[in-house]
């Protein structure tokens, strides 16, 4: 079973991701600045706009069922995480194939202690420095047999999390991000939501 985390992502990312003009991606919260330029995919949602759109509102409706809205309720009030809400973007990417070469970028408001609090609950949780920044190692499923695919991520700042299938991915995000390894170029191709 994937984690409720990826099952939520992919399905915002899978329902929204819908060719748009160069004019539509300008005017969203794309940062081609946040991707590394040796990405050879990348993928942006716009929570807000995906929302808006008649994809979003069957999304919504979903969640408000009352089988749903239950487990949404306890996530919030575990990680403090209001997913209609506090979620601004979405920006994914890949270096390479397979699950390891892959990254996200995760935009938005949270609270980072309720956050730390849950990532603790899974018994695999190993945590370092990076620079100045923590680094959370953890594995998908840690019951599973096998178990899931290891997961590296950190807050980069307080309204930005860092999620990479390997630490060197993690660490190449964080060098894009402070400037010190070369990002996507702004002209290259987007994949993002139209609203409907």
């Amino acid at each position: 079973m994937l984690h409720p985390i990826t099952i939520i992502t992919t399905s915002l990312l899978l329902a929204g991701l819908v060719p748009t003009s160069r004019a539509q991606a300008q005017d969203s919260a794309l940062d081609f600045r946040q991707v590394p330029a040796s990405a050879e995919w990348a993928g942006h949602l716009d929570v807000g706009m995906f929302l808006k759109s008649a994809v979003g509102g069957l999304v919504l409706e979903q969640m408000k069922r009352p089988d749903r809205e239950a487990g949404l309720t306890v996530l919030q009030n575990m990680s403090g995480l209001d997913l209609t809400r506090d979620i601004r973007s979405i920006t994914v990417f890949g270096v390479g194939a397979g699950e390891d070469q892959n990254a996200a970028l995760i935009a938005g408001r949270f609270e980072r202690d309720k956050i730390t609090t849950l990532l603790r609950t899974n018994p695999t949780l190993r945590q370092r420095k990076l620079g100045e920044r923590q680094l959370y190692e953890w594995t998908d499923e840690p019951r599973a047999k096998p178990p899931g695919p290891g997961r590296f991520g950190m807050f980069y700042r307080d309204d930005l999390i860092i999620i990479a299938g390997s630490e060197e991915l993690l660490e190449l995000c964080v060098s894009v991000l402070d400037g010190k390894a070369p990002a996507l170029d702004a002209t290259a191709p987007v994949w993002q939501p139209t609203p409907q």
